[in-house]
């Protein structure tokens, strides 16, 4: 387990503090899964406390949703951490900096829901902490799976260990008509459903990767009240890998 400090930016690097480890969004009803099957799934942070989700997309960047980071394009949390290398929420964390989406829009529905976290030290490799990788094609015939750490909506407690439920997706043609219509939902903007029906995405689960097998289909973004009846909604990261290799490429100095 590793612990690093993060920073972050909107057009500029702010320093506060990050863990190589709104409201929070869980997972409730899933599995407990090892850290060695899901080695780029980190925890994000304020003083300790499990906030998001996020994913290692290499040694020096974590991808998570801007709104974890932010609750206006201009206010950034401050205190943050990012924890790695481990499914147990008890180990230390670490620092870090970051990029949000310059169109991140929380008064559009979250629209380009997106941020990178630049570590303020490298990672090191090993087999609890790996980076995920895009997806050259995607079907809809792929198993999809989202990991992250859930709150127990009966008692209101997180658990201590990383948890794993599968998914379904919907895309935004037949999400928007059926589920918001009141709502604008970008082409980005896709929606999913635990695939058991007693399984919830509870508050806590925001900035957690949406996998197929071992690549990035989406960042979860935003969590409906009744997450049973209507779908959450995650940022299709697709649209956005050129944005991401450019923030990397940009800020790897």
């Amino acid at each position: 387990m590793q612990t690093i400090i993060i920073s972050w930016a909107i057009f500029y690097f702010i320093s506060i503090s990050g863990v190589n480890g709104n409201l929070p969004k869980k997972i409730y009803g899933g599995n407990t899964v090892s850290i060695i099957d899901n080695p780029w799934q980190v925890s994000i942070q304020i003083r300790n406390q499990h906030i998001c989700g996020g994913a290692i997309i290499s040694m020096n960047f974590v991808l998570t949703a801007a709104s974890c980071v932010t609750s206006q394009p201009n206010i950034v949390y401050g205190n943050i951490e990012v924890l790695s290398g481990t499914n147990d929420l008890t180990k230390n964390s670490e620092d870090l900096y970051w990029k949000i989406h310059e169109n991140y829009n929380p008064h559009i529905n979250w629209i380009n829901d997106i941020a990178i976290l630049k570590l303020s030290s490298s990672l090191y490799y090993s087999i609890y902490r790996q980076k995920a990788g895009f997806p050259v094609t995607i079907t809809n015939r792929a198993l999809y799976r989202l990991t992250g750490w859930g709150n127990n909506p009966e008692t209101n407690l997180m658990s201590r260990y990383l948890q794993q439920i599968n998914v379904k997706t919907i895309s935004p043609k037949i999400c928007r008509p059926q589920y918001y219509k009141e709502y604008y939902l970008g082409d980005s903007q896709h929606c999913l459903f635990p695939r058991i029906t007693t399984a919830q995405i509870t508050w806590g689960n925001g900035g957690s990767p949406v996998m197929m097998a071992r690549k990035i289909i989406g960042i979860i973004s935003t969590i409906p009240l009744d997450s049973q009846q209507y779908p959450v909604i995650y940022t299709f990261i697709r649209p956005y890998i050129d944005w991401i290799k450019e923030i990397e490429k940009k800020f790897e100095c």
